[in-house]
């Protein structure tokens, strides 16, 4: 949930349709006032991992050999198969904002109002855009519109098929923005809707629709007027989502920090909630994990900005419960306060610090992309430490936690009594090879505690058989071999991520 500042304008040079159907655009977000979560910063966390005796280490990661899984793009501009990252709202349309994103990892930018010579350029760094103000708009807000989409008459079917069928046909463009954050109670339309875009642009682009997060008021804990997720639980309002709109993934945002002023253990709890449910969701059903996290904070105090080991927490996480398209909110001001760019187009310190992450995790990426996650478990979580007291309680009295998740030791497949040192946690998602190859993979993120720093910590596990065992974390791949414990280790630094393969 967010608070827009500005909208994107509408797109004029691609869309050839009348003024007076684009009237109907993104309801414009007012100002509200959200729950913050953090403390004060402290210093911040390197990005390298320590190496571990008798192992070999490469700054320069190689594609892993569980690569070869390639499948027809739902779109023909866009590859969910290839570990992508986004942003939200491009800021100053020109060509050295774009050459500047591209230094900073971005891969595709959720915005409008592109010229033909912008998107040429775009294309030609590799770069794509969800494009927003394309075809009529909807934002679900704080309840108030739950369940009216399909009565609004700007947001007819026949508009979204003239709208979309008048997108021209760019390779820049990799999907059309249909709207964000939507009531249970809009899907079945929303379903409608995106296989109209879909159809009406001849296959070109898929819709692109963006999901509340599970500490959204629900019929069942709202004590206001409105329900915003139109059901009783996240999980309901997420499988209500896979029921209705037939598109190959589950986008939600959920903003974990808000505005980084206070330490609030039930967000905690609320985001593992999330990415469990949408995680065991998507397994499920065979979709792909898109999440929108947050680069900026909801605080007009300049000092309260995101260090590099909140991103890293929240990125790693996500990816440790099988997320495999990340995207950051926002580059420029659209919502909140401390944005990658000011109101003058200027970088911030945000800037470095996201290049700086982004780095990390595409050289992990392009080795997760390889696998599909199997199940994510925490270890760790003894009671009385502070990643137990993160997850004991969520936002919201009565709503589930995820301690039913906590576990001894993760063993699957190859891999056995993963684990990690005492008084630490972690969460361990386990993944096998989209090739089918007997290649497996575990993707853990350090969990001890998401608002400070702490040391390094020991993470051991067992493997069965022969094979090569490799750690990517950061720009690091790191070659690992076997303890005279008989036991494999490495040792995980705070809120970092490691992703550990057997061929």
């Amino acid at each position: 949930m967010k608070t827009i500042i500005r909208i994107p304008a509408l797109l004029l040079a691609l869309v050839l349709i009348a003024a007076a159907m684009l009237a109907c655009g993104t309801p414009q977000k007012p100002a509200e006032t959200t729950d913050t979560n953090t403390e004060s910063e402290t210093e911040k966390q390197s990005a390298g991992s320590e190496t571990q005796p008798g192992s070999e280490t490469e700054t320069d990661t190689e594609t892993d050999p569980g690569a070869g899984h390639a499948e027809e793009p739902v779109s023909l501009h866009f590859d969910f198969d290839t570990f992508h990252i986004g942003t939200y709202v491009m800021g100053p349309h020109t060509k050295e904002n774009v050459d500047d994103m591209k230094k900073a990892g971005i891969d595709y930018i959720i915005d409008g109002g592109f010229s033909e010579e912008l998107l040429d350029y775009i294309d030609s760094k590799g770069m794509g855009v969800f494009l927003t103000g394309a075809v009529p708009g909807w934002w679900g807000d704080g309840g108030q519109n739950a369940g009216q989409l399909q009565y609004s008459q700007a947001n007819s079917l026949e508009n979204y098929a003239a709208a979309a069928g008048a997108v021209a046909d760019h390779p820049a463009i990799w999907a059309i923005d249909v709207g964000d954050e939507p009531s249970a109670l809009d899907l079945e339309y929303y379903g409608q809707i995106c296989k109209t875009v879909f159809d009406s642009t001849g296959g070109k682009y898929f819709a692109y629709l963006n999901l509340y997060p599970g500490y959204a008021s629900t019929t069942e804990t709202s004590k206001e007027e409105y329900s915003q997720l139109g059901v009783a639980t996240f999980r309901e309002y997420i499988e209500e989502f896979v029921r209705c709109v037939d598109v190959p993934y589950v986008c939600f945002d959920h903003y974990f920090y808000g505005g980084y002023t206070s330490n609030d253990p039930a967000n905690c709890a609320q985001f593992y909630c999330d990415l469990r449910d949408v995680a065991d969701i998507c397994r499920e059903n065979g979709r792909h994990f898109m999440i929108v996290l947050q680069v900026n904070t909801n605080d007009t105090n300049l000092n309260n900005h995101m260090a590099d080991f909140n991103l890293r927490f929240q990125a790693y996480m996500s990816m440790a419960y099988g997320a495999d398209q990340i995207c950051w909110a926002c580059w420029s001001p659209g919502w909140w306060y401390n944005n990658v760019l000011d109101e003058s187009g200027q970088k911030t310190q945000q800037y470095d610090i996201l290049k700086k992450v982004n780095k990390e995790l595409h050289s992990v990426g392009k080795v997760l992309q390889n696998y599909t996650n199997t199940g994510t478990s925490l270890v760790g979580f003894k009671e009385g430490s502070r990643a137990y007291e993160h997850i004991a309680e969520t936002t919201t009295e009565g709503r589930p936690t995820p301690m039913d998740t906590i576990v001894e030791s993760v063993s699957s497949g190859r891999f056995s009594n993963v684990t990690c040192e005492d008084g630490f946690s972690m969460a361990v998602g386990t993944m096998v090879s989209k090739a089918d190859n007997g290649s497996e993979a575990l993707m853990i993120a350090d969990a001890t505690d998401a608002y400070g720093l702490h040391n390094a910590y020991d993470v051991s596990f067992a493997v069965s058989g022969e094979g090569t065992v490799t750690a990517y974390c950061g720009n690091k791949k790191t070659v690992l071999t076997k303890s005279s414990d008989g036991l494999y280790h490495y040792s995980l630094e705070a809120c970092q991520g490691v992703l550990i393969t057997v061929n």
